[in-house]
Protein backbone atom coordinates (compact mmCIF):
# COMPACT_ATOMS: atom_id res chain seq x y z
CA UNK A 1 0.00 0.00 0.00
CA UNK A 2 1.33 3.42 -1.03
CA UNK A 3 0.75 6.34 1.26
CA UNK A 4 0.16 9.70 -0.35
CA UNK A 5 1.64 12.86 1.06
CA UNK A 6 -0.66 15.82 0.93
CA UNK A 7 0.68 19.37 1.12
CA UNK A 8 -1.71 22.23 1.73
CA UNK A 9 -0.34 25.51 0.38
CA UNK A 10 -2.21 28.62 -0.68
CA UNK A 11 -2.06 29.86 -4.26
CA UNK A 12 -0.29 33.04 -3.14
CA UNK A 13 2.45 31.07 -1.39
CA UNK A 14 2.79 28.66 -4.32
CA UNK A 15 3.21 31.44 -6.87
CA UNK A 16 5.67 33.30 -4.59
CA UNK A 17 7.71 30.10 -4.33
CA UNK A 18 7.67 29.61 -8.12
CA UNK A 19 8.76 33.23 -8.77
CA UNK A 20 11.60 32.91 -6.23
CA UNK A 21 12.84 29.70 -7.91
CA UNK A 22 12.68 31.36 -11.36
CA UNK A 23 14.64 34.40 -10.11
CA UNK A 24 17.31 32.21 -8.53
CA UNK A 25 17.60 30.13 -11.70
CA UNK A 26 17.83 33.29 -13.82
CA UNK A 27 20.55 34.68 -11.56
CA UNK A 28 22.59 31.48 -11.84
CA UNK A 29 22.28 31.48 -15.64
CA UNK A 30 23.25 35.17 -15.95
CA UNK A 31 26.22 34.73 -13.62
CA UNK A 32 27.36 31.64 -15.52
CA UNK A 33 27.18 33.53 -18.83
CA UNK A 34 29.09 36.62 -17.58
CA UNK A 35 32.57 37.51 -18.65
CA UNK A 36 35.32 36.17 -16.40
CA UNK A 37 36.02 39.69 -15.09
CA UNK A 38 32.77 41.70 -15.05
CA UNK A 39 32.93 45.45 -14.44
CA UNK A 40 35.59 47.97 -15.44
CA UNK A 41 39.30 47.30 -15.85
CA UNK A 42 41.80 49.56 -14.13
CA UNK A 43 42.60 51.20 -17.48
CA UNK A 44 38.94 52.19 -17.89
CA UNK A 45 38.80 54.10 -14.60
CA UNK A 46 42.13 55.89 -14.82
CA UNK A 47 42.31 59.59 -15.73
CA UNK A 48 42.83 60.23 -19.44
CA UNK A 49 46.40 59.84 -20.61
CA UNK A 50 48.39 63.02 -21.02
CA UNK A 51 47.24 64.66 -17.76
CA UNK A 52 49.84 66.99 -16.37
CA UNK A 53 50.64 68.10 -12.86
CA UNK A 54 48.18 70.78 -11.74
CA UNK A 55 45.34 69.56 -13.95
CA UNK A 56 42.01 68.37 -12.58
CA UNK A 57 39.61 65.78 -13.91
CA UNK A 58 36.44 67.33 -15.32
CA UNK A 59 33.34 65.88 -17.01
CA UNK A 60 32.86 67.49 -20.45
CA UNK A 61 29.32 66.18 -20.88
CA UNK A 62 30.39 63.16 -22.93
CA UNK A 63 33.72 62.08 -21.44
CA UNK A 64 36.25 62.79 -18.70
CA UNK A 65 39.03 65.19 -19.60
CA UNK A 66 41.95 66.82 -17.80
CA UNK A 67 41.75 70.60 -17.60
CA UNK A 68 44.29 73.07 -16.36
CA UNK A 69 42.76 75.41 -13.81
CA UNK A 70 44.80 78.26 -12.46
CA UNK A 71 44.90 77.78 -8.72
CA UNK A 72 43.09 80.67 -7.07
CA UNK A 73 45.15 82.52 -4.51
CA UNK A 74 43.92 82.70 -0.96
CA UNK A 75 43.37 86.30 0.01
CA UNK A 76 44.36 87.14 3.58
CA UNK A 77 41.47 89.60 3.82
CA UNK A 78 38.63 87.20 3.00
CA UNK A 79 35.81 87.96 3.22
CA UNK A 80 35.78 91.29 1.46
CA UNK A 81 32.83 93.61 0.84
CA UNK A 82 30.84 93.70 -2.40
CA UNK A 83 31.57 96.94 -4.29
CA UNK A 84 29.81 96.47 -7.64
CA UNK A 85 29.74 94.61 -10.93
CA UNK A 86 31.83 95.05 -14.04
CA UNK A 87 30.28 97.36 -16.61
CA UNK A 88 30.72 94.69 -19.28
CA UNK A 89 29.29 91.15 -19.36
CA UNK A 90 31.52 88.14 -19.96
CA UNK A 91 31.01 84.56 -21.07
CA UNK A 92 32.68 81.90 -18.93
CA UNK A 93 35.84 81.82 -21.03
CA UNK A 94 35.69 85.61 -21.38
CA UNK A 95 36.38 85.90 -17.65
CA UNK A 96 39.84 84.54 -18.42
CA UNK A 97 40.39 82.14 -15.52
CA UNK A 98 40.34 82.98 -11.84
CA UNK A 99 43.14 85.55 -12.26
CA UNK A 100 41.28 87.11 -15.21
CA UNK A 101 38.20 87.72 -13.07
CA UNK A 102 40.33 89.33 -10.39
CA UNK A 103 42.12 91.50 -12.97
CA UNK A 104 38.82 92.73 -14.46
CA UNK A 105 37.55 93.73 -11.00
CA UNK A 106 40.81 95.47 -10.13
CA UNK A 107 40.70 97.41 -13.42
CA UNK A 108 37.22 98.78 -12.60
CA UNK A 109 37.32 99.08 -8.79
CA UNK A 110 41.00 99.70 -8.01
CA UNK A 111 43.79 97.93 -6.17
CA UNK A 112 42.68 95.15 -3.86
CA UNK A 113 39.45 94.45 -5.75
CA UNK A 114 38.84 90.91 -6.93
CA UNK A 115 36.05 88.69 -8.21
CA UNK A 116 33.54 88.11 -5.41
CA UNK A 117 33.58 84.76 -3.62
CA UNK A 118 30.52 83.35 -1.87
CA UNK A 119 32.08 84.05 1.54
CA UNK A 120 31.96 87.79 0.80
CA UNK A 121 28.16 87.74 1.10
CA UNK A 122 28.50 87.78 4.90
CA UNK A 123 29.48 91.45 4.55
CA UNK A 124 26.45 92.36 2.46
CA UNK A 125 24.48 91.01 -0.45
CA UNK A 126 24.88 92.26 -4.03
CA UNK A 127 22.20 94.56 -5.40
CA UNK A 128 22.96 93.60 -9.03
CA UNK A 129 23.11 90.30 -10.89
CA UNK A 130 26.42 88.71 -11.83
CA UNK A 131 28.88 85.82 -11.73
CA UNK A 132 30.89 84.97 -8.61
CA UNK A 133 33.27 82.26 -7.34
CA UNK A 134 32.40 79.28 -5.15
CA UNK A 135 35.29 76.94 -6.11
CA UNK A 136 32.78 74.05 -6.14
CA UNK A 137 31.87 71.52 -8.85
CA UNK A 138 28.28 70.26 -8.89
CA UNK A 139 26.86 67.84 -11.43
CA UNK A 140 23.14 68.33 -12.22
CA UNK A 141 22.84 65.50 -14.77
CA UNK A 142 25.16 63.46 -16.93
CA UNK A 143 25.29 66.36 -19.40
CA UNK A 144 24.99 69.48 -17.22
CA UNK A 145 27.47 70.64 -14.64
CA UNK A 146 28.04 73.74 -12.53
CA UNK A 147 31.81 74.14 -12.40
CA UNK A 148 32.49 77.86 -12.73
CA UNK A 149 32.79 77.31 -16.49
CA UNK A 150 35.80 75.04 -15.91
CA UNK A 151 37.61 77.63 -13.85
CA UNK A 152 36.32 80.49 -16.03
CA UNK A 153 37.97 79.03 -19.14
CA UNK A 154 34.96 77.58 -21.01
CA UNK A 155 31.77 78.92 -22.58
CA UNK A 156 29.99 75.59 -22.98
CA UNK A 157 26.22 75.69 -23.41
CA UNK A 158 25.77 72.74 -21.01
CA UNK A 159 28.02 74.19 -18.33
CA UNK A 160 26.87 76.58 -15.65
CA UNK A 161 28.39 79.05 -13.26
CA UNK A 162 27.31 80.47 -9.92
CA UNK A 163 25.14 83.52 -10.45
CA UNK A 164 23.64 86.07 -8.07
CA UNK A 165 20.04 86.56 -9.16
CA UNK A 166 18.25 89.81 -8.40
CA UNK A 167 14.98 88.10 -9.37
CA UNK A 168 15.15 85.84 -6.32
CA UNK A 169 17.69 87.99 -4.44
CA UNK A 170 19.87 84.95 -3.91
CA UNK A 171 22.28 82.46 -5.42
CA UNK A 172 21.41 80.66 -8.62
CA UNK A 173 23.28 79.48 -11.69
CA UNK A 174 23.49 80.53 -15.34
CA UNK A 175 24.81 79.10 -18.61
CA UNK A 176 28.49 79.76 -19.35
CA UNK A 177 27.89 81.10 -22.86
CA UNK A 178 25.76 84.05 -21.62
CA UNK A 179 27.36 87.50 -21.31
CA UNK A 180 27.05 88.26 -17.56
CA UNK A 181 28.82 90.94 -15.47
CA UNK A 182 31.32 89.85 -12.82
CA UNK A 183 30.58 90.70 -9.18
CA UNK A 184 33.52 92.41 -7.48
CA UNK A 185 34.57 92.82 -3.85
CA UNK A 186 37.27 94.86 -2.14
Amino acid sequence: MVKKIQINISNKSFYTFVVAIVLIALGVVVYAQSLPNPGHTAAQIQPPSGCLAGEVLSWTGTAWDCINVTTPTVDEEVPKTFVGATSQGYTGSGVGGYAGGDDKCEAEFGAGARMTVAADFVNGLPNVAGRYNTFVNDYHTSTETTNECQGWTSSGSLEFSPYWSTTINGPSYTICNFQIPILCSR
